[in-house]
């Protein structure tokens, strides 16, 4: 089993048992900076925290990725690179404990190049990290 946390943008496919979501509560400077080459700048980015204290932690990321100027495609290019950089928030407002709590959800049978697989979805409904 493995798993990865991706903090890069994407779309929200939170579980349902998410009592918030840290992207409502963190608002940058400005949503698109434009940097010269080689230019350095500091972004500040506001965390308003939820209304009502919470158990556990909110967990989330900001994401700088590149705007294309040009979006034209050619044929003769089938691999397009592109950078991105995410930073990882963390947030709780006390220090109490929240034990991880597991579901299973739907499990299948499954074949990925070849090799046999088993496919389960399992959530952690509770804001805390399981390694």
């Amino acid at each position: 089993m493995n798993g990865v946390v991706n903090y890069g943008a994407h779309q929200d496919h939170s579980d349902k048992t998410v009592q918030y979501a840290l992207g409502n509560y963190l608002k940058p400077e400005a949503k698109t900076i434009t940097l010269k080459a080689n230019e350095e700048r500091i972004v500040n980015v506001t965390l308003k925290t939820p209304p009502k204290a919470f158990k556990g932690q909110l967990v989330g990321g900001i994401s700088a990725v590149e705007i294309p100027k040009d979006q034209k495609t050619s044929q003769q290019i089938n691999i397009r690179n592109k950078f991105a950089y995410a930073v990882a928030v963390v947030v709780r407002n006390n220090n109490h404990s929240v034990t991880p709590e597991f579901k299973l959800g739907q499990v299948e049978a499954n074949q990925m190049m070849g090799s046999n697989q088993i496919r389960a979805n399992i959530r952690n409904v509770q804001p805390k990290f399981q390694n």
